[in-house]
């Protein structure tokens, strides 16, 4: 018998159990995907990378637990070449290169619940 939570939401339950454990608060992020651009090749090879566990219709997701959970005070992430790259800094989308076919994912803190 098939459950009746889809895979992407018991993905995020799970991940927003962990997050409160972890770090005994609620953070609620929004990443909003800014299509055709790229940071900097120094921001993606100085910052914190891990290389990606899930298959591509799922990295985005596993991409912002890990900035979620990030003590380096990450503010948004890039997907690269099977690795996620977590980014530090504020940053705009008119801060961002132009690079057809990359995405940049950039956080915005809506609450908190501590």
């Amino acid at each position: 018998q098939s459950s009746t939570m889809n895979k992407p939401h018991s993905t995020f339950l799970l991940i927003s159990i962990l997050i409160t454990l972890i770090t005994g608060e609620t953070v609620n992020i929004q990443y909003s995907k800014v299509s055709d651009k790229t940071v900097s090749e120094a921001d993606l090879t100085g910052g914190v990378s891990y290389p990606l566990l899930t298959d591509t219709a799922t990295e985005n997701m596993e991409c912002a637990s890990m900035c979620a959970v990030d003590t380096s005070a990450c503010t948004g992430f890039q997907i690269s070449g099977g690795k996620c790259y977590l980014l530090t800094g504020e940053r705009t989308a008119s801060d961002l290169a132009d690079s057809p076919g990359s995405n940049v994912y950039l956080g915005n803190e809506l609450s908190r619940i501590e």
